[in-house]
């Protein structure tokens, strides 16, 4: 166990890493960000680790960034702001880049910094029931780093839509825009990600390592700019949204 926020679970071929904040609906913060990410390169660097299962406790993936943080963030400058955001991203991108495949458990809800959180993921596994948001809209804020991720893996229309109205989409259609691989019942959850780490970790490592190094390679693309100005957009648009009000708590 690294912290009561993130559980750590070696196992040779399969390891576990666990979301364990389901009081606040498994919301992250920079702490529990950084925990995930070291113990997620921690356990795939281990060179018998093929895969590495990310679950959340509780009833929820991930409600989103916590946002009992959210004063502390709007007494930063706007400059402050973003920089934290591009930190933020950059912190997910090392998610990405583990050598082990990663593959997520997605029941409940995931929103806003969920979403981006699944676009790093290499597989992910839905229960039929979860559902699927980003939010920010309807608390004055830009989903920055997340919209940038949506952006390079979903239809432009289907980002926008999402982005524009707020509104959670069910877990079939996450698989259509492909955010998640597969949609199973909610009791099938945990066998069918099982069965699919057990699937994926009986082939060499060898193989595993380079499928995945090969498809990375031919999808690697470099953003310019576009984080930073997404991460300044929304780096303003909560300085005006706490400057006017609290946003709302995460799910619980």
């Amino acid at each position: 166990m690294v912290s009561q926020k993130v559980l750590v679970r070696r196992g040779g071929a399969v390891a576990e890493v666990t979301l364990n904040r389901p009081s606040r609906g498994n919301a992250v913060d920079t702490e529990m960000l950084q925990l995930l990410v070291t113990s997620v390169k921690d356990v795939a660097n281990d060179p018998e680790c093929a895969v590495v299962v990310i679950r959340s406790a509780g009833d929820h993936f991930c409600s989103g960034w916590d946002t009992a943080g959210f004063a502390e963030l709007g007494r930063r400058s706007a400059e402050e702001l973003a920089a934290e955001l591009c930190d933020v991203h950059r912190l997910l991108e090392e998610l990405w880049a583990v050598p082990a495949v990663t593959v997520a458990g997605v029941q409940g809800m995931a929103a806003g910094f969920g979403l981006g959180l699944l676009a790093h993921v290499h597989v992910a596994v839905a229960a039929a029931d979860a559902r699927f948001a980003l939010p920010e809209v309807r608390h004055g804020i830009a989903p920055a780093g997340v919209l940038v991720d949506l952006a390079r893996a979903l239809p432009a229309k289907a980002v926008l839509d999402l982005t524009l109205t707020g509104e959670p989409v069910t877990a079939e259609r996450a698989r259509e825009l492909g955010l998640v691989s597969r949609v199973v019942g909610p009791d099938a959850l945990g066998a069918e990600v099982e069965r699919l780490a057990g699937v994926i970790a009986g082939h060499p490592v060898s193989g595993v390592t380079r499928a995945l190094e090969s498809y990375r390679r031919i999808t690697a693309a470099p953003s310019g700019g576009a984080l930073e100005a997404a991460a300044a957009s929304a780096a303003f648009s909560v300085k005006q949204a706490m400057a006017a009000r609290r946003p709302e708590g995460n799910t619980k």
